[in-house]
């Protein structure tokens, strides 16, 4: 099967989280099962294309993931064309394969949720204090216009990400937790969306540390960027 993954965040150039940890996983994996796999990936500094491990990666030079969402369509325009896609998958945030998908609504998308813009910020401002949110609404006054901030009211329905959902022929999510808060939020369908829980294969240097027999041991927990986001105040309690 010929795969595209649609992403902004890929490693080394822009792969500092989870979603560019998860894509390269995945791809590596189905690569290896003799998939033809491509992946479409924003970078800061080169336009080319590399061929790793079985996977092709067509490297979208931008500035940012709206930016990438535009240039990145006449790559893959330029790819598709040569060979159709059967198939191809992009995270909700930012809706990375928004153009491509409206420029060929026949190959099917899958939307794969990690984390909705919104939730994102929210959960990046949760500890912030009552006086710094205040200060920003009475700074925004001061400019002349009204903000809420923290307190803006939410409507998912003018949500860009849940926008580029409704493109989806199908959903995945990495958890029963991220199925519940789009079935919340967004009031899509939990039948709809297939629990697909994010894979790790460890690397070889990690499989190969030596054991030692006697020895005391202590757990070590891997967290992802030290945040809110990732839970690190909750851990630390």
């Amino acid at each position: 099967m010929r795969l595209a993954f649609i992403t902004y965040e890929y490693p080394p150039d822009t792969g500092k989280g989870g979603i560019g940890t998860y894509t390269k996983q995945v791809a590596d994996v189905l690569g290896r099962q003799g998939w033809d796999v491509h992946v479409f990936a924003g970078s800061h500094h080169r336009q080319c294309e590399n061929y790793e491990n079985n996977i092709h990666i067509h490297w979208v030079r931008c500035d940012s993931p709206h930016d990438f969402r535009l240039k990145v369509l006449p790559v893959f325009q330029s790819e598709h064309s040569g060979k159709a896609f059967e198939l191809m998958e992009s995270p909700e945030i930012h809706g990375n394969a928004w153009e491509i998908k409206k420029a060929f609504p026949q190959v099917p998308l899958i939307v794969r949720f990690h984390a909705a813009n919104w939730l994102v910020e929210r959960l990046k401002k949760k500890y912030s204090s009552f006086t710094s949110r205040l200060r920003f609404v009475l700074g925004a006054l001061l400019r002349g216009r009204w903000d809420l901030g923290y307190w803006r009211k939410y409507d998912y329905r003018n949500d860009p990400d849940y926008q580029f959902c409704l493109l989806a022929d199908a959903m995945a999510a990495p958890s029963e937790a991220m199925i519940k808060w789009v079935a919340h939020n967004w009031k899509l369908r939990v039948p709809g969306i297939k629990l697909i829980p994010n894979l790790f294969v460890a690397p070889g240097a990690l499989l190969q540390l030596p054991v030692p027999e006697k020895a005391i041991y202590k757990k070590i927990v891997f967290f992802g960027r030290l945040n809110v986001l990732k839970g690190l105040v909750n851990a630390t309690l």
